[in-house]
């Protein structure tokens, strides 16, 4: 196409300018042979590839290949974060990203949640983690966006450090729904070297590490795999040192066993549990299972006291119930604590167990400590409640939303009165270890773990009801959760659950299966050394992750990476 040329005559002179072309007076979209949308699909396809790669390392398991996955996953959105030429445009690419990625992760639990409470989860952890940190780290791209060399290099742990202050946003602010799973750092506890990094910052240090080696392949560069080489063999090089340091000053703790695999719902009838003893025996029952249907009072299966009866006889100090096995409030039907109590004594052994606690209008979900002696020695009352679904309003006050949540929560799920937390508890059978308790949701926040060993506990049972998370992703996350929390606490964990095998784990995150009844020895690490850079300083660190996303977020809305 030729150019035309316009004259202009001003006093003195006579300008001649050249005229623009048709094609260069038309929009970047339209011009012809411009790729815009081309451009535009690839950014598309390489989202939704991240988020997809995403989640299958969520879904690997617990080995090699989910580990590779989770180093390799974040890779794709950062390449399309760093070709996206606005902040609508990054923030589009991490929204995109965010609903394949937590769609992908939660929609299989919608069947076991209710898929209107997995959608609205889904679609407000993409509007966060997705739209909102994709601008943020199309502001940390910036700084590895230059030729020079300490650019490239300082570029790597700045992606890093800002993914790291999205995740714990999204773990801890209510905006984020409070939702602490689906870490891009979760698959690396299959290496026990990096597991130990936990211990420095909780889940968001292996995170730290994941991504720190996909910015180097996203962004390829001498400087950049050099910083990422040596992100990653510290860490191994740190965790390997730490194993061997700990695992020689390994102690015997307390012989703990777990009751899980019963039918928690087959409660003895009342006309049942009052037959005597002699009764049973003359029509030819077990004694030993005579005796377990006799304590049982109406108030737990039979199998469950004849598991802790055989705990008992093996020689067991501590036997651990999961979450609501007492499915009644011990304040409304004191018979149901008389009966736990009077097992515990016949058997002979501490028993934690939850229940729950409290009168209509403020129940609690909650673990009871009762001792050896049959007495009852605490209460470990949930204070962390799952977002939303334990939470709902109150119906007479506010009848529309509630009736707006009862269309997505989960059936099943009420309204529990958050409790407050107690100080541990000393077992009877081993007076010199004190126990204390998470219920359920608890387990899987970082901080609620760390505030209840600071109040006396030596060893945590994590005590949850996953009978509606049976065969879904959910077990497999919240057991890696809790091998976390105990190299976080340097403290031995009792990870008993209703709908998944029971665990017992050690202070390095080893774990060993607990079959109803067994006994197991845990092991514990002396006073001087149970102790971690996580519970001296908390979440300091994410923190200040959180403070630099926020300042990336407001450099990705103003520039472009280069």
């Amino acid at each position: 196409m030729t150019t035309s040329a316009r004259v202009t005559l001003k006093p003195g002179w006579i300008c001649v300018e050249p005229e623009t072309t048709v094609s260069e007076r038309l929009p970047v979209a339209s011009r012809p042979g411009t790729p815009r949308l081309s451009a535009l699909w690839r950014a598309a396809s390489l989202a939704a590839a991240g988020g997809a790669l995403g989640a299958a390392a969520q879904a690997s398991g617990d080995g090699l290949v989910g580990l590779i996955l989770a180093l390799l996953a974040p890779v794709p959105l950062l390449i399309a974060l760093g070709r996206t030429g606005s902040a609508r445009g990054a923030a589009a690419v991490g929204l995109l990203w965010g609903l394949v990625f937590f769609g992908a992760g939660l929609l299989p639990v919608g069947s076991a949640v209710g898929t209107g409470y997995a959608i609205v989860a889904a679609i407000a952890c993409a509007l966060f983690s997705g739209a909102i940190g994709g601008v943020a780290l199309r502001g940390a791209l910036v700084v590895g966006g230059d030729a020079r060399v300490w650019r490239r290099a300082l570029g790597v742990p700045a992606v890093a450090i800002v993914w790291v202050g999205l995740e714990w946003a999204r773990a801890e602010f209510p905006f984020g729904l409070a939702f602490p799973w689906f870490l891009a750092g979760e698959p690396l506890v299959a290496s026990g070297d990096l597991l130990q990094l936990a211990e420095l910052a909780g889940p968001f240090a292996l995170s730290f590490v994941a991504v720190a080696v996909a910015a180097a392949i996203a962004r390829p560069s001498a400087p950049a795999a050099i910083v990422a080489v040596l992100i990653a063999g510290a860490g191994l090089g740190y965790g390997s040192g730490r194993v061997d340091i700990l695992e020689p000053r390994l102690g015997d703790g307390p012989r703990v066993a777990a009751v899980s695999d019963v039918d928690w719902e087959n409660v003895p009838s009342y006309a049942d549990h009052v037959r005597s003893l002699e009764e049973r025996r003359a029509a030819g029952e077990d004694d030993a299972l005579a005796e377990a249907a006799a304590l049982a009072f109406d108030a737990f299966p039979v199998a469950a006291a004849a598991h802790t009866l055989d705990a008992g006889r093996a020689g067991a100090d501590l036997v651990v119930w999961p979450e609501t096995s007492l499915a009644v409030s011990v304040d409304e039907v004191p018979g149901a604590l008389a009966a736990l109590c009077a097992l515990a004594r016949r058997a002979d052994v501490d028993i934690v167990a939850g229940a729950y606690a409290g009168t209509d209008g403020a129940i609690r979900n909650t673990a009871l400590h009762v001792g050896s002696d049959g007495e009852l020695r605490a209460g470990f009352d949930k204070v962390r409640l799952v977002p939303i679904a334990e939470g709902l309003p109150d119906a007479t006050r506010w009848p529309r939303l509630r009736a707006a949540l009862d269309a997505v929560v989960p059936e099943g799920f009420e309204a529990i009165t958050p409790g407050r937390r107690r100080d541990a508890s000393p077992l009877v059978s081993a007076p010199d270890v004190a126990v204390t308790a998470l219920v359920c949701y608890e387990a899987q926040h970082a901080p609620s773990a760390r505030e209840a060993v600071a109040r006396g506990g030596d060893i945590i049972a994590a005590v949850a009801n996953e009978d509606r998370f049976a065969g879904t992703l959910a077990v497999a996350l919240a057991a890696r959760h809790a091998r976390m929390r105990a190299v976080e606490t340097r403290r031995p964990v009792v990870r008993c659950v209703s709908g998944a095998p029971s665990l017992l784990i050690d202070p390095l995150g080893r774990t060993t299966r607990l079959p109803d009844g067994a006994v197991r020895r845990a092991r514990r690490l002396p006073d001087e050394l149970a102790s971690s850079l996580a519970l001296r300083w908390g979440d300091r660190l994410p923190i200040n992750a959180a403070f630099l996303a926020v300042l990336a977020f407001v450099v990705g809305l103003l520039r472009r990476p280069r």
